[in-house]
């Protein structure tokens, strides 16, 4: 098991784009599209900012992503996956060059610390061999007062859906190397100063930002006013 299991399964995936879209759309009801523009909102990207897009996959999110931060903005795409990077180089191609893409391990993220002004990631976090490893590096790759946006599924929390639990649950974890048992949002607010998170279809999807505290000012400095 682990990240030889989970780049298997990907690399198994990425040849197969179709099947995997239409995964995407069961694994959030149906509400995919709906769910990822409102991700990209909470980004609160802007002209010029760098983006981490964790777990990238496909590059599905790299369109919206880089019309976020404009002409000067950059998008790091990152994937355990060899199929799935070749899959998002091929994407990245078709964005102006404002976008690169890197096979790397989540939990042991190749760029320095405070790389990033933003980190996004779509039905990922909760697939990741370790997940607290993966939210640890992000934190450490954002700058002070960075965001982090992850959509991303849970087993239903009440009855009746959560009846489907245990037929929906095994399988999901079999085809995906899903961690249904995986709170992100408390590993967000482990290492993160804010988190807040909005829950969708019987709760089963959730939209979580987090927020890294801001640099604090330095001592003796004077905020000068009108």
């Amino acid at each position: 098991m682990g990240e030889p299991r989970v780049r298997s399964v990907y690399d198994w995936w990425s040849h197969r784009q179709w099947l995997f879209r239409a995964l995407r759309f069961l694994a959030l009801s149906g509400r995919y599209g709906r769910l990822h523009r409102l991700a990209v909102d909470r980004l609160f990207a802007a002209d010029g900012d760098r983006v981490l897009d964790l777990g990238c996959g496909p590059g599905v999110n790299f369109g919206a992503l880089t019309d976020a931060v404009g002409g000067t903005g950059w998008v790091a795409g990152l994937d355990v996956s060899a199929g799935m990077t070749r899959r998002a180089r091929e994407r990245a191609g078709g964005v102006g060059g404002r976008c690169s893409v890197v096979r790397g391990d989540a939990g042991r993220l190749p760029f320095p610390d405070a790389a990033f002004d933003r980190a996004f990631s779509t039905l990922a976090v909760s697939a990741m061999p370790d997940g607290e490893a993966a939210v640890a590096e992000v934190a450490r790759v954002l700058r002070p007062g960075g965001r982090f946006v992850v959509l991303d599924a849970r087993p239903f929390p009440t009855l009746p859906l959560a009846y489907l639990n245990p037929v929906v649950n095994p399988v999901s974890a079999w085809a995906t190397e899903w961690h249904p048992e995986r709170d992100v949002p408390a590993l967000l607010r482990e290492r993160f100063g804010t988190v807040h998170v909005e829950s969708f279809n019987g709760g089963s999807a959730f939209l979580a930002t987090a927020e890294l505290a801001a640099a604090p000012r330095r001592a003796g400095t004077v905020e000068s006013g009108s």
